[in-house]
């Protein structure tokens, strides 16, 4: 797939029209198709960083070297049963939710250990990761009696 091919599918499933994406990046409505079309094949660099923030993705993606994640997940679920949608959609507010969590902050950003104890209580941890927090915990322990 060439960058115009790439442009233009883009485009589309993001629902934007070619008149609208070349208003947005400062082009007549005809060169924006020349574009997609492959008319121009070598599209100025200041371009394709325009058009790729129009359409939201890295230019290393209109040029094709490299997918787009975002537009993987969206592929893959517009294929879907409703019902798997659901499951998909679920899966990733619950990433969201817990990248969000206080509970998943980087375990040294506890000062507190019993805050950082109640936190993981019902957490199932890996040994490794339990040998962490107890050795953390010691830590802080060990440097309040110092105090």
């Amino acid at each position: 797939m060439n960058i115009g091919e790439t442009i233009k599918q883009l485009r589309k499933e993001r629902h934007i029209s070619a008149d609208a994406l070349a208003e947005k990046i400062g082009v007549s409505r005809s060169t924006m198709f020349r574009y997609e079309k492959g008319d121009i094949e070598k599209v100025p660099i200041e371009i394709v960083a325009k058009i790729a923030e129009a359409l939201d993705v890295e230019p290393a993606v209109l040029m094709g070297l490299k997918a787009d994640t975002v537009d993987q997940i969206s592929k893959v679920s517009r294929v879907l049963l409703p019902d798997r949608q659901h499951k998909v959609l679920n899966y990733a507010q619950h990433q969201l939710d817990e990248q969000n969590s206080p509970a998943t902050s980087p375990v040294h950003d506890y000062e507190d250990p019993e805050l950082l104890a109640a936190h993981l209580e019902n957490r199932n941890l890996n040994d490794e990761q339990q040998e962490r927090v107890d050795d953390y915990i010691a830590k802080l322990l060990q440097e309040e009696k110092k105090e």
